[in-house]
């Protein structure tokens, strides 16, 4: 496995078992188990029926077929693609969020999970989906990873299909002096920790990398990929850390003979 994947399987693996559903979503107050599971996947619930309703807004309602969820963690967004699409595939790189996530599962059969350790989408054809979300992921994981994926979830779509996604374009205005020192000394700490946590195989203290890629960078990778950029927009995630943007793409429909 390519050494970036492996420390990314490495950390969120070590996520999974130690708090997976604060490490899907870091809200304040919820770290240490302290997710309420119901009002957990609830928020997956709220964000994917406004995520359809903003598509129809930009005139790319996608067909209800087939819907991927790429980096799902525990199944917070999977499951709730489940309630408007025929079949939904949750992937993630961490066997233990995989394995939690089947635990959550309340479709059935029309719902599946799927541990993907490769740097691309090749378990799936050419034009398997109608949709494919990815939002506060692609951050993870450093840019020709991420533009990889992004390429990736253009060739997934179905003619006529639709991408959303998110990713910082750029850092923000930082934290100030005080807030850097103690980021450096808890940085130092977690480290040391997981070196000497390695001879044992364990991940004291998962990370959660960030990094970014310029807009202009994904706008012109989309274009390439050969999908139409719908919307390029500044969301207010990350602030004032991050400026991150969130994508919509469309796959061209397929041409019809005379």
């Amino acid at each position: 496995m390519d050494k970036s994947l492996a420390r990314i399987a490495r950390n969120w693996t070590a996520w999974g078992d130690k708090d997976p559903l604060f490490a899907v979503l870091s809200e304040d107050g919820h770290k240490g188990n302290l997710w309420d599971e119901d009002e957990f996947f609830a928020t997956g619930r709220h964000e994917i029926d406004e995520v359809l309703e903003e598509l129809q807004v930009l005139g790319v309602t996608p067909q209800k077929g087939s819907a991927l969820d790429f980096g799902c963690g525990v199944g917070r967004l999977t499951q709730a693609l489940g309630d408007h699409f025929e079949s939904c595939v949750g992937v993630d790189i961490a066997p233990s969020m995989i394995e939690r996530a089947n635990g959550f599962n309340r479709h059935g059969g029309r719902c599946e999970y799927v541990v993907n350790a490769s740097p691309d989408l090749s378990t799936f054809p050419d034009e398997t989906f109608d949709f494919v979300y990815s939002n506060i992921v692609l951050q993870h994981m450093p840019s020709d990873l991420s533009t990889g994926y992004m390429r990736e979830f253009v060739r997934v779509l179905r003619p006529g299909g639709v991408a959303v996604f998110t990713c910082p374009s750029r850092p923000g205005a930082g934290p100030g002096t005080k807030e850097q020192l103690r980021r450096a000394v808890k940085e130092a700490i977690r480290l040391v920790a997981n070196a000497a946590g390695r001879i044992v195989s364990t991940t004291p203290f998962p990370r959660m990398d960030m990094h970014c890629v310029p807009q202009e960078q994904v706008e012109d990778l989309l274009r390439r990929s050969g999908a139409d950029l719908v919307e390029a927009r500044v969301i207010p995630w990350g602030e004032p850390l991050w400026v991150t943007v969130k994508y919509t793409a469309q796959a061209p429909a397929q041409a019809t003979s005379a």
